[in-house]
């Protein structure tokens, strides 16, 4: 079966593409800076009623985002695309930012463009396995935990055990990367509760670890210009968040917030007592205030939905990041497929990233964000895409055979293909 690649990686055929598509973008925004540009931007995907799922303008709000840390930056080429989509018209005010930067701008549109039509250059045949002794020897291992390892409520089974055990007595150095709300402090010892053996795993990042750093130490002017009000979305069945040293004021209100701060879906902090349940519908009308305020927002997980044992997938915050953004408000993500928690997992690791796999079962996160980090990938059938790659979840033993054919599709859906796939993490 070939699936279009990634897109990320080097090579002097996607700069031809990229060098190309940058020069022609360029000259044809800077000539049409003017009203005629709005249904060109439209049939991109940048529309009244949102972004498009699934069109060019999907893509490259998701790939800008992922190459900036998660952030789709104010006065970007993006953000304007977006605002100029939303109103369905361009201002005066727009239309001088486009004929004065119209180069610009229609250089970095052509630069995606260009990347864009780069994933279709060559076709890659994604590997089948039947387990993991069938792969080539890697020094370490970039491991997910739910999905991968569990299904969020027990392991998927013994031969899940055996394979990372025997990973771990080949020498391969296992860490789990996590799209997480919580901290790591817990995450290996909640695998030990699974019947996994600490000593197998030298450490533990998860996106609940990116965001305290973040807004603990507020590394850019970005981050210390955020403020300290926020609307925290999060957990109440699942274990809410602890925001303890963080300095921030909680609120219900988001006329009174700054920013908001998305660690789950059930409830919404209240400050100065528990969190109050909350449902996904009144989330949703709360961001859509937020969004004409202009709010910045904080998803500590991207994960969209997430595996939950026999109740199936439940939703996350990824969910509110989408519903955000269609709202045309812009979201920076702490977690997979954002660069910075790779980049925290690969400097503990201190190795190439040649030498180094990636074993997850999202495309959109797991196998989208070790493309972009240069890292081989293996996806998991059997986790939130089971039911479309035909993969029944109780089949835990044995061989499982994958339907290419609906993987091809939805590689071509999420813009990413993994280097192999399996049913279950099995040796």
């Amino acid at each position: 079966m070939d699936v279009p690649p990634a897109g990320a990686g080097g090579g002097h055929g996607q700069n031809m593409f990229i060098i190309g598509g940058t020069v022609v973008g360029g000259v044809v925004m800077a000539c049409a800076a003017g009203p005629a540009v709005v249904p060109v931007i439209a049939a991109a995907g940048f529309t009244e009623g949102g972004i498009i799922a699934g069109s060019w303008a999907a893509w490259f709000m998701s790939s800008t985002a992922a190459a900036s840390g998660g952030a789709v930056t104010a006065g970007s080429a993006c953000a304007i695309l977006q605002s100029i989509g939303a109103t369905g018209a361009l201002s005066g005010g727009m239309a001088a930012a486009v004929a004065a930067g119209g180069a610009g701008i229609g250089a970095g549109i052509g630069a995606g463009v260009g990347a864009f039509l780069q994933r279709f250059r060559r076709r890659t045949p994604v590997v089948e396995l039947a387990g993991l002794s069938a792969l080539r020897p890697y020094r370490a291992v970039l491991l997910s935990d739910f999905g991968v390892l569990h299904d969020g409520q027990a392991r998927y089974s013994e031969r899940t055990v055996e394979a990372v055990q025997c990973l771990a007595s080949a020498g391969v150095r296992i860490y789990i990367i996590s799209n997480s709300s919580q901290r790591s402090n817990n995450t290996i010892a909640n695998l030990t509760e699974l019947g996994f053996d600490p000593a197998w795993f030298e450490g533990a990042v998860t996106s609940g670890d990116m965001a305290y750093e973040h807004l603990l130490h507020r590394p850019d002017e970005w981050w210390r210009s955020l403020g300290s009000r926020c609307v925290h979305f999060t957990w109440s069945s699942r274990g809410t968040i602890n925001l303890e040293g963080l300095s921030l004021q909680v609120t219900s209100n988001i006329s009174d917030a700054d920013f908001i701060l998305v660690d789950g879906t059930e409830a919404v902090g209240q400050g100065d007592g528990p969190a109050v349940e909350t449902p996904l519908h009144i989330m949703r009308a709360m961001l859509a205030v937020a969004s004409a305020k202009k709010l910045p927002m904080i998803v500590v997980n991207p994960d969209v939905v997430r595996v939950n044992g026999p109740g199936g997938p439940i939703p996350m915050p990824g969910l509110l990041a989408k519903w955000y953004g269609e709202m045309g408000g812009t979201a920076t993500l702490m977690g997979k497929p954002a660069p910075a928690i790779y980049e925290a997992a690969m400097s503990a690791l201190d190795l190439s990233p040649k030498d180094v796999i990636a074993i997850g079962d999202s495309l959109e996160h797991d196998i989208a964000g070790a493309a972009a980090a240069g890292i081989d990938s293996l996806l998991i059938a059997g986790g939130i895409h089971a039911a479309d790659l035909g993969v029944e979840p109780g089949a835990r033993q044995g061989p499982v055979n994958v339907d290419r054919g609906a993987l091809a599709q939805l590689c071509e859906r999420h813009h990413a293909s993994p280097t192999y796939v399996a049913g279950f993490l099995e040796w």
